[in-house]
Parts: structure tokens; C-alpha cells; sequence
């Protein structure tokens, strides 16, 4: 038997990178998945691949700072799988550029924030009141950062929203764990997806403005000094989905409210 036969999963922010792994391993260990992401035409390609894989998926395009879609989503998870199980809110986006708080703009504090932190309380909300409306039961698996449990330099509305996720899932866990319901978090370091390349191109527009405004300037004020993990390498996406589908399964059974790192070392730092 497969951990996960059978059970209802959704996965925000599927489409790609760590959302896709875990949507793909998941289904290839029994689950049937939702796999919701703002992009749409991507969210169908991947539920279609794991089809032909001989599992079960739905695309299903939606954005989680909108409460009638993440609301539409648990919708469609019960009425094509009858319940739900797990829900994996992987959802999310990095600072556009980097800079301090005092160079940041309204625009981008408000659409981190709204993203990160609004986008994955409207999802636990609607994933709550669904496994209550079941009776109890259901496992919800955050995904918050590195930047949730220490800070990044030049990423303020990054590193926020980040701590808001762990925030949330730990009151979370002590509000619902009578209820049957387990909350967790995994907190990554940088992990090789289509997220950590745009990281990568802000970091390298601040290196150019800040050369150009003074080409003797001190590369160490710009980047952090702890720049990569102990280990000496990224993690792959897998390696997320990893742990976050062994907090979902049975063998975590008695772990809720914890902020993991899956960062290769980097936090002990």
C-alpha cells in the first residue's frame, strides 16, 4: 500500500518547481491531486502528465489571493474526490529587487505580503472549515523559507511574509490539534527552480546599479557572506517535496506545529 492511496491532496503554486514535484510524487505514491497554480495552461499540462503516468490529477487555475478561488479550489477537490485530505500551500513569490526597507515601494511590500502571507491564510482557512465540515482530521503542509526563521539582507517583504507563514502555521497547530487537524512547515534554502533564477537576476540588477553608482563600492555590502548551505549546493525541488510529503504522511503522525529547515545546514549557521 502506498502512503498516500486514495487520499484528496491539493498543491498551490503546482505548476512548477517545488510545487510540481510534490504534486507529481504524490500522485505517483496514490494520491489524487489538485494542481492549482495562477498559471493555468501549465497547472493542465502537468495534471495531464500525470494522467499518462497512470495517476490522478486536475488542473485547476487560480490565484490564492482571491478568497472566491481558493474557496473554488476546495470546491472542486471534494467534488471530484469527494473529500479532502492534505493541502500543500506552496503558493508564493520572491521580492521583486533587492533593497533594504527604506528603497522599497508600496507595490512590492503589498503584493509579497499580499501573495505570501494573505494567499496562504486564505487557503489554510478554506482547507480548515473543510476538514471540520468532514468531521475533523486533514493535514495542512506550509511552505515558508529560510527567511521565516532568520532574516535575508535586501529582501524585507520577503522575509516578512515569510515569518507571517510560520506564525500561522504554529497557531494553527495549537488551535486545531483537538480536532484531529496537523499543521506544519518546511522552510527552504535555496532550492534549483524557476524562482531561485529570478532571485538570482535580482541580485545581479543591484550588483550592476550599485557598481554604476560607485565602482569601488564593497560587494560585501550587497551580498550576504552566508551565500550558500553547509553543504555546498541547492537542494533540487525533489528533495522539498520530500519533506513536506513526509510531514503529510502517517510517519509524522505525532510532529505539528514545527518550522522545518530544508536548507542543507544553512540555519545552523
Amino acid at each position: 500500500m502506498k502512503r498516500f492511496d486514495g487520499k484528496s491532496v491539493i498543491v498551490t503554486g503546482a505548476a512548477r518547481g517545488i510545487g510540481a514535484a510534490t504534486a507529481r510524487r504524490a500522485a505517483a505514491e496514490g494520491a489524487k491531486v489538485v494542481v492549482a497554480d495562477i498559471l493555468g495552461e501549465a497547472a493542465e499540462t502537468l495534471a495531464g502528465e500525470i494522467v499518462r503516468a497512470a495517476g490522478t490529477a486536475i488542473g485547476f487555475a487560480m490565484n490564492v489571493t482571491e478568497p472566491q478561488q481558493v474557496e473554488a479550489m476546495v470546491d472542486l477537490a471534494v467534488r471530484q474526490f469527494g473529500r479532502l485530505d492534505v493541502a500543500v500551500n506552496n503558493a508564493g513569490i520572491g521580492q521583486p529587487s533587492m533593497g533594504g526597507c527604506a528603497e522599497l515601494d508600496d507595490g512590492a511590500w503589498r503584493s509579497v505580503m499580499a501573495t505570501n502571507a494573505g494567499g496562504v491564510f486564505l487557503c489554510c482557512r478554506a482547507e480548515l472549515r473543510q476538514f471540520l465540515r468532514q468531521g475533523g482530521g486533514g493535514i495542512i503542509v506550509n511552505v515558508a523559507s529560510i527567511a521565516g526563521l532568520t532574516a535575508l539582507s535586501g529582501c524585507p517583504s520577503y522575509t516578512a511574509s515569510k515569518h507571517a507563514v510560520v506564525g500561522l502555521t504554529r497557531s494553527i497547530a495549537q488551535d486545531y490539534a483537538r480536532q484531529g487537524i496537523r499543521c506544519n512547515a518546511i522552510c527552504p534554502a535555496g532550492t534549483d527552480t524557476p524562482m531561485l533564477a529570478r532571485a538570482g537576476a535580482a541580485i545581479g540588477q543591484s550588483l550592476r546599479r550599485a557598481l554604476a553608482d560607485n565602482p569601488a563600492v564593497n560587494l560585501a555590502d550587497i551580498i550576504p557572506q552566508k551565500v550558500s548551505a553547509p553543504l555546498g549546493r541547492v537542494a533540487t525541488a525533489e528533495e522539498q517535496a520530500g519533506a513536506i510529503l513526509w510531514l503529510a504522511s502517517p510517519e509524522a503522525a505525532f510532529i505539528t506545529g514545527i518550522a522545518l529547515p530544508v536548507d542543507g545546514g544553512w540555519t545552523s549557521f
